[in-house]
């Protein structure tokens, strides 16, 4: 695909997102590597719902556009640490849909295993550190967790997807919004039946099957050395942690932390600079963050059990997600009675 045609399927993905609202106003952005050195984005500023082909921006491995561009996007920052520390991305698409950034803004992750299409194409979506948008921090979280995740929750922001094509972030950012709704409407009914782990493991088999490729942590056995580095890394260890039945006793098991969100993140100043021949430099490799989490039968279950008001937190959480769930399905019943149905019950 030439560059006049990426341009134009990322006007297309922008347009989308907007109709969609997995995005608003001046909300998002989008970015995929157009050759080694240069990198298509889009710009600073405008709807991603009405631009035009030639709207879009080429910058270099700096994030610095060519001569004659219009301003990048004001996030290219965390666009360039991923495709730093993942050589198998080429699109980025980040937006703020508002059933998935509610459970962000909550602070409550997507890692719930109870839809089979999510565990193949996503896996878990976790909660990261809050760090103010533009920022080489944020750059730096989200350095930190994307080698394990093809997405993340921005905590207090959005969320971020990568593909190996345009269409495939894109439909993992759709993904994502789906099933945070679908969670949203299965704890108003009553809860979440989660997939045990031999049913984890059969998708696994058929992802291997089809030959899929990138992280999936539910999936992925992580190299010990790395799990050990970073909170992010969880295995198939993670699935066998949500069965309260392998939890007798103080089990420790590291996958749950990955899962849910890590501790903070310490300041380490990295290179920001994107080169697609060059890995990470070792001198300036991403700071795993301290703490942990026991993986307790209460944890298991879902249940939060920090020292610090966790189950205060979690009970907040849950009120503030089914507050969004009953103002949805106000809407939803408001507009069916327009229509001259109605709703009781």
């Amino acid at each position: 695909m030439n560059e006049l045609s990426m341009r134009r399927e990322m006007a297309r993905a922008g347009r989308l997102l907007y109709e969609r609202d997995l995005l608003t106003a001046l909300d998002g952005n989008i970015s995929l590597l157009l050759g080694p050195g240069r990198l298509l984005t889009t710009p600073s500023g405008a709807c991603k719902g009405r631009l035009d082909p030639d709207d879009m921006v080429v910058v270099d491995e700096r994030g610095e556009p060519f001569p004659g561009q219009r301003r990048p996007s004001s996030e290219l920052k965390m666009h360039l640490a991923i495709y730093a520390v993942r050589p198998d991305v080429r699109v980025v698409v980040h937006a703020h849909p508002p059933h998935a950034t509610a459970f962000a803004v909550a602070g409550v992750p997507l890692d719930s295993v109870a839809l089979a299409e999510v565990v193949y194409n996503v896996g878990v979506v976790p909660l990261t550190e809050y760090a103010l948008p533009s920022t080489d921090r944020l750059a730096r979280i989200i350095g930190q967790y994307i080698p394990y995740y093809q997405a993340l929750l921005l905590r207090n922001h959005g969320v971020v997807t990568v593909g190996k094509d345009l269409w495939d972030a894109y439909h993992r950012m759709e993904s994502v919004e789906h099933f945070a709704r679908i969670l949203l409407y299965a704890k108003q009914l009553g809860g979440v039946e989660e997939l045990d782990s031999e049913q984890i493991g059969q998708l696994c088999q058929l992802r291997r099957n089809a030959g899929e490729l990138g992280p999936n942590p539910l999936c992925d056995e992580i190299p010990p050395d790395v799990a050990a580095s970073s909170p992010a890394a969880v295995g198939p260890s993670a699935a066998a942690c949500r069965e309260e039945e392998n939890h007798a006793g103080d089990h420790h098991c590291s996958g749950c932390s990955g899962a849910g969100g890590a501790g903070p993140l310490r300041d380490t100043e990295i290179d920001l600079h994107w080169s697609p021949a060059d890995a990470w430099p070792e001198s300036q490799s991403l700071a795993a963050p301290t703490g942990s989490q026991e993986c307790s039968p209460a944890a298991a279950a879902g249940e939060w059990t920090s020292s610090n008001g966790g189950s205060d937190l979690k009970a907040e959480a849950d009120e503030m997600v089914a507050s969004v769930v009953r103002q949805v399905l106000e809407q939803m019943s408001a507009k069916m009675r327009r229509g001259g149905l109605h709703v009781t019950g």
